[in-house]
Protein backbone atom coordinates (compact mmCIF):
# COMPACT_ATOMS: atom_id res chain seq x y z
CA UNK A 1 0.00 0.00 0.00
CA UNK A 2 2.70 2.36 0.61
CA UNK A 3 4.45 1.91 -2.84
CA UNK A 4 1.05 2.94 -4.16
CA UNK A 5 0.45 5.57 -2.11
CA UNK A 6 3.62 7.50 -2.98
CA UNK A 7 2.79 6.59 -6.39
CA UNK A 8 -0.29 8.76 -6.08
CA UNK A 9 2.14 11.77 -4.65
CA UNK A 10 4.22 11.56 -7.61
CA UNK A 11 1.29 11.43 -9.82
CA UNK A 12 -0.05 14.42 -8.21
CA UNK A 13 2.64 15.98 -8.55
CA UNK A 14 3.01 16.37 -11.94
CA UNK A 15 -0.83 17.58 -12.02
CA UNK A 16 -2.41 14.59 -13.93
CA UNK A 17 -6.00 13.64 -13.02
CA UNK A 18 -6.48 11.31 -10.04
CA UNK A 19 -8.14 10.02 -7.34
CA UNK A 20 -8.92 11.37 -3.87
CA UNK A 21 -6.71 9.85 -0.91
CA UNK A 22 -9.69 8.08 0.28
CA UNK A 23 -10.36 6.42 -3.01
CA UNK A 24 -7.34 5.28 -4.07
CA UNK A 25 -7.07 3.50 -0.74
CA UNK A 26 -10.23 2.47 -1.14
CA UNK A 27 -8.60 0.94 -4.87
CA UNK A 28 -5.78 0.61 -3.17
CA UNK A 29 -7.32 -2.30 -1.14
CA UNK A 30 -9.04 -4.03 -4.00
CA UNK A 31 -5.98 -4.10 -6.13
CA UNK A 32 -3.25 -7.21 -6.96
CA UNK A 33 -0.52 -6.73 -4.58
CA UNK A 34 1.78 -7.19 -7.77
CA UNK A 35 0.09 -4.11 -9.74
CA UNK A 36 1.79 -0.63 -9.28
CA UNK A 37 -1.36 1.14 -9.55
CA UNK A 38 -4.94 -0.87 -9.54
CA UNK A 39 -7.05 -1.56 -12.32
CA UNK A 40 -9.57 0.64 -12.10
CA UNK A 41 -7.07 3.84 -12.07
CA UNK A 42 -4.92 2.70 -14.94
CA UNK A 43 -8.52 1.86 -17.28
CA UNK A 44 -9.39 5.82 -15.92
CA UNK A 45 -6.20 6.78 -17.04
CA UNK A 46 -5.31 8.22 -21.06
CA UNK A 47 -2.28 6.09 -23.14
CA UNK A 48 -0.14 10.46 -22.42
CA UNK A 49 -0.91 9.81 -18.81
CA UNK A 50 0.40 6.45 -17.97
CA UNK A 51 3.37 7.11 -20.64
CA UNK A 52 4.43 10.17 -18.24
CA UNK A 53 3.32 8.42 -15.17
CA UNK A 54 5.32 5.61 -16.12
CA UNK A 55 8.07 8.04 -17.37
CA UNK A 56 7.74 9.45 -14.03
CA UNK A 57 8.55 6.45 -12.27
CA UNK A 58 11.44 5.88 -14.04
CA UNK A 59 13.09 8.60 -13.35
CA UNK A 60 12.50 8.64 -9.60
CA UNK A 61 13.75 4.96 -9.75
CA UNK A 62 17.37 6.04 -11.20
CA UNK A 63 17.54 8.92 -9.29
CA UNK A 64 17.27 6.48 -6.38
CA UNK A 65 19.44 3.76 -7.38
CA UNK A 66 21.97 6.75 -8.00
CA UNK A 67 21.46 8.14 -4.39
CA UNK A 68 21.73 4.13 -2.69
CA UNK A 69 25.57 3.93 -5.25
CA UNK A 70 26.30 7.33 -3.30
CA UNK A 71 25.24 6.36 0.31
CA UNK A 72 26.87 3.24 -0.67
CA UNK A 73 30.11 4.65 -1.90
CA UNK A 74 29.88 7.34 1.32
CA UNK A 75 29.64 4.36 3.34
CA UNK A 76 32.77 2.86 2.18
CA UNK A 77 34.89 6.02 2.27
CA UNK A 78 33.78 6.48 5.85
CA UNK A 79 34.62 2.82 6.77
CA UNK A 80 38.38 3.18 5.33
CA UNK A 81 38.56 6.92 6.90
CA UNK A 82 37.58 5.61 10.61
CA UNK A 83 40.59 2.40 9.95
CA UNK A 84 42.74 4.66 8.79
CA UNK A 85 41.82 7.05 12.10
CA UNK A 86 42.88 3.92 13.94
CA UNK A 87 45.66 3.08 12.22
CA UNK A 88 46.76 6.57 13.44
CA UNK A 89 45.71 6.55 16.70
CA UNK A 90 47.35 3.22 17.50
CA UNK A 91 51.05 4.19 15.86
CA UNK A 92 50.34 7.67 17.91
CA UNK A 93 49.54 5.23 21.12
CA UNK A 94 52.84 3.49 20.37
CA UNK A 95 55.20 6.64 20.11
CA UNK A 96 53.53 7.95 23.64
CA UNK A 97 54.36 4.66 25.02
CA UNK A 98 58.39 5.36 23.89
CA UNK A 99 58.36 8.68 24.65
CA UNK A 100 57.18 7.78 28.35
CA UNK A 101 59.98 4.80 28.30
CA UNK A 102 62.04 7.64 27.31
CA UNK A 103 61.46 10.25 29.40
CA UNK A 104 61.78 6.98 32.59
CA UNK A 105 64.89 6.22 31.66
CA UNK A 106 65.77 10.26 31.46
CA UNK A 107 64.62 10.48 34.55
CA UNK A 108 66.34 7.61 35.99
CA UNK A 109 69.67 8.76 34.68
CA UNK A 110 68.71 12.29 35.84
CA UNK A 111 68.52 11.05 39.09
CA UNK A 112 71.95 9.49 39.21
CA UNK A 113 73.36 12.40 37.71
CA UNK A 114 72.14 14.52 40.57
CA UNK A 115 73.28 12.09 42.48
CA UNK A 116 77.28 12.03 41.71
CA UNK A 117 77.04 16.03 41.25
CA UNK A 118 76.20 16.21 45.23
CA UNK A 119 78.80 13.70 45.86
CA UNK A 120 81.13 15.68 44.04
CA UNK A 121 80.32 19.29 44.97
CA UNK A 122 80.68 18.09 48.68
CA UNK A 123 84.15 16.98 48.03
CA UNK A 124 87.29 18.99 48.25
CA UNK A 125 88.26 20.74 44.43
CA UNK A 126 91.50 18.95 44.11
CA UNK A 127 89.16 15.52 44.80
CA UNK A 128 86.59 16.56 42.48
CA UNK A 129 88.85 17.35 39.89
CA UNK A 130 91.03 13.73 40.16
CA UNK A 131 87.33 11.95 40.06
CA UNK A 132 85.70 14.24 37.13
CA UNK A 133 89.07 13.63 35.07
CA UNK A 134 88.80 10.08 35.23
CA UNK A 135 85.11 9.86 34.43
CA UNK A 136 84.05 9.75 30.74
CA UNK A 137 83.50 13.36 29.32
CA UNK A 138 79.88 13.39 28.06
CA UNK A 139 79.37 12.04 31.98
CA UNK A 140 82.13 14.91 33.43
CA UNK A 141 80.26 17.58 31.43
CA UNK A 142 76.76 16.33 32.80
CA UNK A 143 77.62 16.83 36.43
CA UNK A 144 79.67 20.34 35.88
CA UNK A 145 76.46 21.44 34.19
CA UNK A 146 74.61 20.70 37.22
CA UNK A 147 77.08 21.81 39.79
CA UNK A 148 76.79 25.02 41.66
CA UNK A 149 79.08 27.09 39.76
CA UNK A 150 81.62 28.24 42.29
CA UNK A 151 82.57 25.14 43.32
CA UNK A 152 82.44 23.96 39.53
CA UNK A 153 85.14 26.87 38.92
CA UNK A 154 87.28 25.22 41.57
CA UNK A 155 86.75 22.26 40.82
CA UNK A 156 87.95 22.78 36.76
CA UNK A 157 90.83 25.39 38.39
CA UNK A 158 92.88 22.11 39.81
CA UNK A 159 92.25 19.95 36.45
CA UNK A 160 94.67 19.42 33.90
CA UNK A 161 94.56 22.33 30.90
CA UNK A 162 93.39 19.81 28.57
CA UNK A 163 90.85 18.17 30.59
CA UNK A 164 89.56 21.56 31.58
CA UNK A 165 89.37 22.77 28.39
CA UNK A 166 87.40 20.04 26.48
CA UNK A 167 85.16 19.98 29.28
CA UNK A 168 84.37 24.22 29.12
CA UNK A 169 84.30 23.46 25.30
CA UNK A 170 81.69 20.56 25.60
CA UNK A 171 79.62 23.02 28.10
CA UNK A 172 79.31 25.80 25.76
CA UNK A 173 78.43 24.08 22.72
CA UNK A 174 75.21 25.23 21.51
CA UNK A 175 72.38 22.32 22.93
CA UNK A 176 71.02 19.54 20.08
CA UNK A 177 67.92 17.37 19.91
CA UNK A 178 67.71 14.67 17.51
CA UNK A 179 71.29 15.54 16.57
CA UNK A 180 70.27 19.08 15.12
CA UNK A 181 71.02 22.29 16.67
Amino acid sequence: MYSFVRHIVVVSSLALPVLSFAQATDKAAEADRGALLPKDVVQECSAETLRRIAWSLNMREQALDRRERMMGQRETDLVTAQEELQAWITDLEGVRDQIAGMLNLHSDEDKKIKALMEMVENMRPKQAASVLSEMDLELTVKVVDRMDRAKAGKAMAVMTPKKAAEVAEKLTRPITVGGKP
